[in-house]
């Protein structure tokens, strides 16, 4: 017996010794790709794809299902391992804590996005394993394609995930840096992810194999998105094969994911984001090809795998794309046929990160004809067309809501990182470039050492919460679990109205004052030509990019996260809707920005200087509002309430308190002692409608505007019973500035003025008549053709996608 133990204890040190070893050798998957650990049993997994297809082509689709079940290529590495199966990746994604974002997302979609984590069934969990047998079942000619888009395409973004998760682990603990490279699959998951997705004996270029890598050969080579003929390969899988690269790279760095090295940690993340973009696109492809060959089955069964990923776009997007092709069969829906697709998949690739024209070039293919007529770069956001490329500060809002998302399922860890190291505000690369996006998050956003350009609010703030990040706190402790937040649903609303209406609010407050600041230093012969117009920005800052293009933001109010949103939510309940059922304030805001974006142009800093405070102002209104409608909404709640109203009120009065305390210290004191409490407190106990007349002075007080107008009054409590005014209170009357033009919703003529302004020695010069008529023309055939008076089915899918001339002034002060 003795010489039997040691004889196994013997053969065992030298299967662990082999292990070892085989772990720290690379697998050469062709294309000048070479792994660093040895990852060959998620290569092989291509080959049970292969045997699959096999099984399927003889019409024996129990033995293929058997494959899928029980594996046979894929050769764990450990000593006396099993085969790897591919329904052994679905069971992993199933049981890992925490569950990665992609997968989350999934989930959130399928349940419709009426999703708590703490009870999931097994039939939502192990939905991958599911639609893989009943795909086997009931079409197994579509067997292969339903592994590739449910099973290893999920596994592929749950890999790289999980590798961010592990670098992060290592950062946090305080680990050598030689400790950074065990982890799943070695470097961070990425060799794992690129053995996956190439797959064993793939020839580059080819898609005439069984891995990921072919599928999104197939679909470039059948929506004709190379780069050039030259390039045999898929954008895709050229980009992926870099951002490997890259990666591997980064993390053979002797202090990768180590506290010597925090910013590796960022980077990463960075790189998982691009690659999760990347791969999203052939997903797309293969809906809309499906579609355009009107394969019924095929169409639901990317329905299943992509619909539920758009949960974090845009909802009403969502919702449409659901009804359509997830609670309908596509073979048996008989209005699809008239579904306006083509309408929504530039919105939809935008929130992936891309224009649709990435997606395929044949106009002919349904959802691509709309992709010239919908600029990426310059969206119009609410009715309000950009001159500059500001569709990715636009897109600051899909991080609010994604970082909402997440932390409402309880992913805090995963919220963190997308808050901390961004996921939808891209730096624009040079067109045809391979190079991998970088991002601006909210985090940069939060302690940018350029809000101090925004005197004196930024110094209203700062001194109010004595901390100059104060945001960014608030943002991290309650991700972090060290705030008196405790319920998810309250999580997610205080990182959410934190990041909203506090630092992005903060943040286009900035760019107004900039915008101010160019035009006092601006050369009075050259003007203001900045790459990126501060007005613009400050509008892509306040309305966001899930409000769409229709004037006054969406129909759907669950669609924006800013400032436009929040007014549209009160404004029916308030009293303060226009005709055409959004709120005043966004149509005074609308004229205010356009009008700030000609005075800029034409020069006219005093102007502009008092129009930006006036956008401050009118801002506030509907914060404000949603402040009244909170009081109501909490007072009869217990002091130790989970509900999410109670951190909203606190988010979304610490937005507009500060402002308050700067002109009425009595009342924000008030206000403050009210709605910041502490776990415990008591909730709205002096009633609603007292409070509420608090807010109302308040507002008052700090804008000078008349109460009853724009805050309107709510059920039976009215926020302006009693208030007093300290000043003009006229609208329009700013404190110590000159009176603002009365602003009603059809009243372009303020805009227009500012247009053609130009100051110049004290004198309003106006040259080159034909030059001026022709913007006014531009401007009245937006207002009366294109956007105003046109019922809303027979609005243009997009506004042109060519912006208005700029206005700038030649060295004789012409217009030219």
């Amino acid at each position: 017996c003795a010489v039997v133990a040691q004889t196994t204890t013997t053969t065992t040190t030298t299967q662990q010794q082999r292990q070892l070893q085989d772990d720290n050798e690379g697998i050469n998957l062709g294309g000048s790709v070479v792994t660093r650990t040895n990852v060959q049993r998620f290569a092989d997994l291509s080959q049970d794809v292969a045997e699959i297809r096999r099984w399927v082509l003889q019409q024996q689709p129990a033995e293929a299902l058997r494959v899928y079940q029980q594996g046979h290529h894929a050769q764990q590495v450990e000593p006396g391992g099993v085969p790897l199966s591919l329904s052994h990746l679905a069971d992993e994604l199933v049981a890992a804590h925490p569950k990665t974002p992609s997968f989350l997302f999934h989930l959130y979609g399928q349940a419709h996005r009426q999703l708590n984590v703490a009870f999931l069934d097994s039939n939502q969990l192990s939905y991958v394993n599911h639609q893989v047998q009943q795909t086997l079942t009931n079409h197994p000619e579509f067997a292969v394609e339903a592994v590739w888009i449910l099973n290893t395409w999920m596994y592929a973004t749950h890999l790289l995930f999980q590798g961010v998760l592990h670098c992060r682990q290592n950062v946090l603990a305080d680990l050598p840096s030689s400790s950074s490279s065990s982890d799943v699959g070695g470097m961070a998951g990425w060799d794992a992810f690129i053995a996956l997705w190439i797959g064993s004996g793939q020839q580059p270029g080819a898609s005439n194999g069984d891995s990921l890598y072919a599928w999104a050969q197939l679909q470039a080579e059948a929506m004709g998105t190379f780069q050039s003929s030259s390039s045999p390969e898929a954008p895709v899988n050229t980009r992926l094969k870099l951002l490997y690269q890259e990666a591997v790279t980064l993390l053979s760095a002797q202090n990768s994911c180590s506290t010597e090295n925090e910013a590796s940690l960022g980077r990463l993340w960075q790189l998982v984001m691009n690659a999760v973009s990347e791969m999203s696109k052939p997903l797309f492809q293969g809906f809309l090809r499906a579609i355009h060959n009107q394969q019924g089955p095929l169409v639901d069964l990317y329905a299943t795998a992509l619909v539920p990923q758009l949960s974090k776009c845009r909802p009403s997007l969502y919702k449409t794309m659901h009804e359509e092709f997830v609670a309908k069969s596509y073979s048996t829906n008989p209005n699809i046929d008239n579904f306006p697709l083509d309408t929504l998949i530039p919105d939809l690739a935008f929130c992936f990160g891309y224009s649709c024209e990435e997606l395929g070039r044949d106009t002919s293919v349904t959802g691509l004809s709309s992709c010239e007529e919908f600029d990426v770069f310059r969206p119009t956001m609410a009715g309000y067309i950009p001159q500059t490329e500001v569709g990715n500060v636009a897109a600051a809002d899909l991080d609010v809501y994604q970082i909402q998302i997440l932390a409402s399922l309880n992913s805090n860890i995963f919220a963190e990182l997308l808050y901390m190291n961004g996921a939808n505000i891209a730096k624009y690369r040079d067109p045809g470039t391979n190079d991998p996006l970088d991002y601006v998050s909210l985090h940069d956003i939060a302690i940018s050492g350029e809000r101090s350009s925004a005197q004196p609010y930024f110094d209203i703030y700062v001194d109010y919460h004595n901390e100059k990040d104060y945001g960014d706190k608030v943002v991290r402790q309650a991700l972090g679990g060290s705030s008196k937040w405790a319920a998810s649903q309250q999580v997610a609303a205080i990182v959410g109205t934190t990041a909203a209406y506090q630092i992005l609010f903060l943040e286009a407050i900035t760019k107004l004052k900039i915008a101010v600041q160019e035009c006092r230093e601006a050369d009075p012969v050259i003007g203001v030509n900045p790459t990126l117009n501060p007005i613009d920005e400050a509008a892509a800052l306040l309305i966001g990019s899930m409000e769409g293009a229709k004037l006054g933001g969406s129909s759907d109010l669950e669609d924006g996260q800013l400032i436009y949103n929040i007014a549209n939510r009160h404004a029916f309940q308030f009293n303060t809707i226009n005709t055409e059922l959004y709120a005043n304030s966004v149509g005074v805001l609308e004229d205010l920005l356009f009008a700030a974006r000609g005075e800029l142009d034409g020069l006219a800093c005093s102007r502009l200087e008092q129009t930006t405070e006036d956008i401050l102002r009118y801002s506030m209104v509907g914060i404000t509002q949603a402040c009244v409608q909170l009081t109501v909404n909490n007072e009869q709640l217990g002091s130790y309430s989970t509900a999410k109203g109670l951190a909203e009120a606190e988010g979304l009065t610490l937005a507009i308190l500060p402002l308050i305390d700067n002109v009425s210290p009595s009342i924000a004191g008030q206000i403050s002692d009210i709605m910041i409490r502490d776990a415990g407190d008591e909730t709205v106990d002096n009633g609603a409608a007292w409070v509420a007349q608090l807010f109302g002075q308040g507002f008052t007080d700090a804008t000078n505007l008349q109460c009853h107008k724009n805050l309107g009054s709510i059920q039976s409590v009215d926020p302006c019973n009693g208030v007093a005014c300290t000043g003009d209170c006229n609208d329009g009357s700013g404190s110590g500035g000159p009176r603002l033009a009365d602003h009603d919703n059809t009243t372009w003529g303020a805009a227009i003025a500012a247009v053609l302004l130009l100051v110049g020695g004290g004198l309003l010069l106006y040259r080159n008549r034909e030059f001026t008529r022709d913007i006014r023309e531009y401007l009245e055939d937006r207002r009366n053709e294109n956007i105003r008076d046109r019922p809303a089915e027979n609005l243009p899918k997009y506004p042109p996608r060519n912006p208005p001339p700029r206005l700038k002034r030649s060295k004789n002060n012409d217009i030219v």
